[in-house]
Parts: C-alpha cells; sequence; structure tokens
C-alpha cells in the first residue's frame, strides 16, 4: 500500500504518544471526559507519575519513536507484516494487562485501553492487509508498463 494506510495512522499515533511521554509526560496523569450523549470518563494513564520512573518513560518513549519511523517507512508485505503484526499484538496486549494489574484485576475504561484496540487494529491492518510480495516477474510487468507510459508521453 502507498502512504496513507492504516499502518501509517498508526505510526502518526506512536509519535504522537512520543511526543506526550517525551515533552510532557504529566499529561499521562490526566483523564478524559467524554461528554453526553455518551458520558464517559477515562482514567489517565497513571494516577500520579511513577516515582522516580522518568527514565523508564523515556525509555517507552523513545521506543514509540522507532515504532513511528518503522511502522511509517516499512513497505509491509506478506511475509514482515505477520511479525510486525505479532509485535504489536504483543504491545497491545501488555498495555492491557497494566490495565488490568493498575485496577486490581477490574475493568476501568483507561487510555491503556485505547492504546490497546490501536495496536489490534495497527497488527489487523499489517497482518491481513499487506502488499503483495514483489517477485521477478511483477517487476518485470511493472517496467514494461512503464517504458510503456513514457514511450507514450514522447
Amino acid at each position: 500500500m502507498p502512504h496513507g494506510d492504516f499502518s501509517d495512522i498508526t505510526s502518526f499515533f506512536c509519535a504522537g504518544l512520543a511526543g506526550v511521554i517525551l515533552l510532557a509526560p504529566r499529561l499521562l496523569t490526566k483523564s478524559l471526559s467524554v461528554p453526553a450523549p455518551i458520558d464517559v470518563t477515562v482514567a489517565p494513564f497513571f494516577d500520579t507519575l511513577p516515582e522516580g520512573g522518568d527514565a523508564g518513560l523515556q525509555f517507552a518513549g523513545s521506543l514509540l519513536l522507532f515504532l513511528w519511523l518503522v511502522l511509517y517507512s516499512n513497505r509491509w508485505n506478506t511475509v514482515n507484516g505477520k511479525g510486525g503484526g505479532l509485535g504489536l499484538l504483543a504491545v497491545a496486549a501488555n498495555c492491557a494487562s497494566i490495565s488490568w494489574k493498575m485496577d486490581g484485576g477490574k475493568f476501568v475504561p483507561r487510555m491503556w485501553h485505547g492504546v490497546s484496540i490501536f495496536f489490534v487494529l495497527g497488527a489487523l491492518h499489517l497482518m491481513f492487509n499487506a502488499n503483495p510480495m514483489w517477485t521477478s516477474a511483477t517487476l518485470a510487468v511493472k517496467e514494461k508498463e512503464r517504458a510503456a507510459r513514457k514511450a507514450k508521453k514522447n
């Protein structure tokens, strides 16, 4: 797929979350309220920032920057898309697990769940909507089409 598909959207999500973590980590302690008619409050990532957790947060932010660059620049195909999707599923499961443990095994809507859902959708895209593999035959057809278009222009 060319740029603009869901892997690019997921990459910019990672960039935005990395920016928050690296530049304004206090935002991780803010809840999100959705007004009527839904009227839901989503708990923050953290009720308070972890004591001495700056290094861990900075490391997580740098990994999200890495994910941004990989998800945006890589051409996902039927081989590497499965691996990338599995990695995103592992991240999604970890996000849900963090929230579950924070709330003592009860479901409390937290920002972690939104991140988890986003990564599951990104994983499904990478695994099941990948670009086709280029072969010598498909490349030869593409080159012939390009040559024909160039000849038609001239």
